[in-house]
């Protein structure tokens, strides 16, 4: 049930013994209305405390074999530590067996046994690599241990070993960026062993805790990974902030496409970093330093035939690129203007190299990147005042004090005008808040 369905539902049924009792409904018809909109599933808190007991349970037993483990450890025989590096990880299938036959498939015993299992599986990889020096490092290590609970996620269900997979693959990314950059591009396909539990997570409990926790581990780290994976520090600065604004574009388009509406604004975590990522960004170009730095690291105009030689590092950068574009492409299709705006950062980032390469164009790229960031900021407080959104409004303005505030500190200008100009943008922002807050103040009544 979507997450603003939900909320409408349970209005309706706050208003149904007010309707009944003016005689509005009967008490048959609002007792059809409940039936055919069913019952409303909201989470217990005492739920949420069981699973976090589970998880806290989960953990102290874990340590508690690994202390018991460690005590006289080296002095046992070879076989013995064989068998006892992998007794917690049997003891957790078995547990886990017990929980099926015994039915008890409820959440809180489905995230206890599953945390349980994943901790043994790393400490089975681990005890038993040692017992037998099996030579190995980190990355391998957490390749090994991300794989086997992949599983895990899938049979019991479990956020937490989801999360644990998804934090782990990242920072296999980064091991393997520094080795061996070909390797880092298998994250991709370790990302992709999680989406489905994400989609299912997503249409079962959309707007729950569950699907925003895991939708904020994924949006957090899938761009690590990927700027991983698209070769790490040995990319160009140009074809690094093309990718992350690409996939942040990604981001702001897709979350406000398929979750505006259906999750609270918490559980929308694209839509979050998309729009502060993308601000951050456009606002970081228009410093002539760091726009410098871009244009003397790049290729020119050869930079789209560079990233297609670059197999396939440059094409997992075109890819990224490729998306945006579609998504872009189905927002301007919906006459969305200010999605429009945010989105096409990418191709504002490529045009102006492009452009300022070919025809030497030097200050006048940065105008127009600061006329950018501008129609940012005015088609954000626009839409926060048509939406009635103080967190729209202010971050619009906080977009356009960020901007005015850095061209006065990169410019010379007298500090009397500075002084003046930073208390019309502090006005500026306790005006237009007390009149919106009127303005929803008149329209709640």
């Amino acid at each position: 049930m979507f997450w603003m369905r939900r909320k409408y539902i349970e209005w309706l049924y706050k208003e149904l013994p007010v309707l009944v009792k003016e005689g509005v409904l009967t008490e048959d018809n609002a007792g059809r209305v409940r039936e055919y909109y069913g019952e409303i599933k909201k989470d217990s808190g005492l739920t949420i405390a069981l699973i976090i007991f589970s998880i806290i349970g989960s953990l102290l037993i874990g340590s508690g074999i690994i202390l018991l483990l460690a005590h006289n450890w080296q002095e046992l025989p070879r076989s013995t530590r064989a068998i006892l590096s992998i007794s917690p990880l049997a003891a957790s299938h078995l547990l886990g067996l017990w929980m099926l036959i015994k039915d008890r498939f409820s959440k809180p015993w489905r995230e206890g046994v599953a945390i349980f299992n994943t901790f043994a599986v790393a400490a089975a990889i681990a005890l038993v690599g040692q017992t037998y020096h099996i030579p190995g490092n980190l990355q391998d290590f957490l390749l090994v241990w991300m794989l086997l609970i992949l599983p895990i996620v899938y049979i019991y269900r479990a956020l937490i070993p989801a999360v644990f997979y998804v934090v782990g693959i990242t920072f296999w990314s980064g091991y393997a960026a520094t080795r061996n950059p070909v390797e880092a591009l298998w994250v991709v396909a370790l990302f992709a062993g999680a989406v489905p539990y994400m989609a299912i997570e997503l249409r079962r409990n959309i707007g729950s805790i569950n699907s925003a926790l895991m939708s904020w581990t994924v949006s957090l780290c899938l761009p690590f990974s990927l700027a991983f994976a698209a070769g790490g520090n040995r990319i160009e600065r140009l074809s690094f902030c093309l990718l992350l604004s690409s996939i942040f574009a990604v981001y702001y388009l897709a979350g406000n496409h398929w979750l505006q509406g259906k999750v609270p604004l918490w559980a929308n975590p694209y839509r979050i970093l998309g729009s502060a990522a993308l601000g951050i960004l456009s606002w970081l170009l228009t410093f002539g330093s760091f726009w410098n730095s871009l244009v003397r690291d790049s290729i020119g105009v050869k930079i789209i035939p560079r990233l297609f030689q670059n197999f396939p590092h440059g094409t997992l950068i075109l890819a990224a690129f490729a998306v945006a574009l579609g998504l872009l492409a189905i927002t301007c299709r919906k006459k969305q203007i200010r999605l429009c705006i945010f989105g096409v950062l990418p191709i504002i980032l490529l045009a102006g190299q492009l452009i300022e390469h070919s025809l030497d164009w030097g200050w006048q790229t940065l105008v127009f990147l600061n006329l950018y960031v501008l129609t940012m900021s005015v088609t954000t407080i626009a839409a926060g005042i048509s939406k009635r959104s103080l967190a729209v409004v202010n971050g619009g303005l906080v977009l356009l004090a960020a901007l005015i505030a850095a061209r006065f500190f990169d410019v010379n200008m007298p500090f009397v005008w500075r002084g003046v100009a930073f208390i019309a943008i502090g006005a500026a922002f306790l005006g237009g808040n007390i009149v919106l807050g009127r303005k929803m103040k008149e329209g709640a009544a």
